[in-house]
């Protein structure tokens, strides 16, 4: 609700609306509910796959609300370290 586009000519709207950035929802309690796909699970039909618009969804995709301590994006060296020492601390945890 915040992220904006930019056009050629520098000019910046909001990138879900394509309104001006004085509509933009300035207070985050005021913003709807919303989440991010973290990548961490993928169920799908393999028919999907094979479809004349293959894919990996259909046209009904269910949600997981995944805990935070259990979705860890790595994209790069620095987030492998911070899954390591989250790996780390969860079995110093359990001993």
């Amino acid at each position: 609700m915040r992220t904006v586009s930019i056009d050629a000519s520098g000019d910046a709207t909001l990138f879900v609306t394509g309104e001006p950035v004085r509509r933009r929802i300035n207070r985050r309690q005021d913003m709807p509910p919303a989440w991010a796909m973290n990548g961490a699970i993928y169920l799908l039909r393999t028919s999907l796959l094979f479809a004349a618009e293959a894919g990996l969804y259909g046209d009904r995709a269910a949600a997981y609300v995944m805990p935070d301590a259990s979705g860890i994006s790595i994209d790069s060296l620095k987030d492998w370290a911070a899954a390591e020492r989250a790996l780390e601390q969860s079995w110093t945890k359990r001993e």
